[in-house]
């Protein structure tokens, strides 16, 4: 069965639930185990499900997995839901990732610089060389953006952006001496400080983004499910004493719901974030 494709069960069409946000393979068995409790869940709570692995090559392919009827249960970026899901799905929750998200759910990104960078403040990056991993990333656009804007910088005092299609390929731009700095979402930093430490030695943190709502579970608007039976499944998932050790593996510490309108506050960083690093296309690259 391809991915985001319903297969059927004894009642009909069985939905999917995904969660492509974090796939490293290092805690791929991890995930999916977390996955297998959410659609156990939701089919429990009255919406056949089953959990179906990820794996996408563009952000295009992405965001049309996120648009998918078949889809009961994914995770999604909080600019797109801002955007182009706008009206066509509905935010569920956010997980708390340990060390990274505050109680209500909400964290921020890290910004980084490469380590032979002498700059220590995002303020003195005038010049600098930006690697984005894609303009409708929240956590590797936005909030490098609204960091440098923040700083001071304007549209202009910055090298050209270099283009990478992911975090992991950022911070190996910053390694390589391509690019100077970027923005990496928390919980992926988390992830990529315990298990690639090399990967990250080549960087330094000099800043951080804004606080904002973290990556958002969502469902299709109007789908078989309330969002309240589907926040309350997710939350007895998640909270299962047997997934202690997936969610350890994974550095998450429970499920908080949100509702879309929770996300607002992206729409500010977005101004802010395109005075200094003003978008220029969703060209198709990964996110």
């Amino acid at each position: 069965m391809s991915i985001g494709s319903a297969g059927r069960g004894p009642a009909g069409p069985v939905a999917t639930v995904t969660l492509p946000m974090y796939d490293l393979p290092e805690v791929a068995t991890a995930t999916a185990a977390m996955a297998e409790a959410m659609a156990a869940a939701v089919t429990a709570a009255g919406w056949a499900a089953q959990a179906a692995p990820t794996a996408f090559a563009t952000h295009a392919e992405l965001e049309a997995h996120w648009l998918d009827r078949d889809v009961a249960v994914t995770q999604a970026c909080g600019l797109p839901l801002r955007e182009a899901l706008a009206g066509r799905v509905e935010a569920l929750g956010t997980f708390v990732w340990r060390g990274v998200s505050r109680p209500d759910g909400w964290y921020r990104s890290v910004v980084v610089v490469r380590a032979g960078l002498a700059a220590v403040d995002p303020a003195q990056l005038r010049g600098a060389r930006p690697a984005v991993n894609h303009p409708q990333s929240l956590s590797g656009w936005a909030s490098l953006g609204w960091a440098l804007a923040e700083a001071g910088l304007a549209a202009g005092d910055l090298a050209p952006v270099v283009r990478t299609g992911g975090h992991v390929a950022s911070l190996t731009a910053l390694a390589d001496g391509r690019a100077d700095v970027a923005s990496i979402d928390g919980a992926t930093w988390a992830l990529l400080s315990r298990l690639r430490p090399g990967l990250v030695a080549g960087v330094r943190v000099i800043g951080a983004g804004p606080w904002v709502p973290a990556t958002p579970l969502v469902t299709p608007a109007g789908g078989a499910a309330s969002l309240a039976t589907l926040r309350a499944a997710v939350r007895r998932a998640v909270a299962d004493p047997a997934l202690a050790p997936a969610r350890d593996v994974l550095g998450i510490e429970t499920f908080v719901p949100l509702a879309s309108p929770d996300y607002g506050v992206v729409d500010a960083v977005v101004a802010t974030a395109e005075r200094a690093l003003p978008r220029v296309g969703t060209h198709d690259l990964t996110r």
